[in-house]
């Protein structure tokens, strides 16, 4: 389990913006973590509540895939996204 407070300055306003996550990172086996975090951000002085969900699996020492499913209230939708991932 953990919490964040990430601070953050752009260019544009609103210049500091913050973010606040709390989240937990289990391992379901030892090849396979999933991670679920919800959170709030001020996005141009309006609230954004946040939400995520990721299924992350070792498939070889090079071969990973990731299922991921984000929510943001500003958008009032929702993503889901698949990752392949090859490290050499």
């Amino acid at each position: 389990m953990y919490g964040l407070l990430t601070p953050a300055l752009h260019s544009a306003a609103p210049e500091l913006r913050l973010k606040a996550e709390a989240g937990v990172i289990t391992r379901l086996s030892s090849t396979t973590r999933l991670h679920i975090a919800t959170g709030m951000e001020n996005d141009h002085g309006a609230a954004t509540n946040l939400a995520t969900i990721k299924l992350h699996k070792l498939v070889s020492g090079h071969i990973a895939w990731s299922l991921e499913g984000q929510w943001d209230s500003n958008k009032d939708d929702a993503e889901l996204n698949f990752r392949l991932q090859w490290r050499f």
